[in-house]
C-alpha cells in the first residue's frame, strides 16, 4: 500500500513523502529483538531478490543486536 493512501498515517507529517517502507523481523529464537528497514521516498516496489538480501542480513545482524 501507497503511504499516500495508508489511513493509519492520516495526520502524519511524513504521509506522502515516505511512501515505500519494508521492515524485516530481528528474531533470537522466537522473540522478536529488533526490526531491519528499508524506506523510500517514491513509491517503488522492493525486487524479490533485495527481499532476500534484507532478509539474510536480518539473520546476520539479530546475532549482534544484544
Amino acid at each position: 500500500m501507497h503511504g499516500i493512501r495508508d489511513s493509519r498515517l492520516e495526520g502524519h507529517p511524513y504521509q506522502g513523502i515516505v511512501n515505500s517502507y519494508v521492515g524485516v523481523p530481528l528474531r533470537e529464537g522466537d522473540a522478536l529483538i529488533g526490526t531491519f528497514c528499508h524506506f523510500d521516498f517514491p513509491a517503488l516496489p522492493l525486487p524479490d531478490a533485495e527481499f532476500a538480501l534484507m532478509r539474510d542480513a536480518a539473520g546476520l545482524l539479530a546475532q549482534h543486536v544484544r
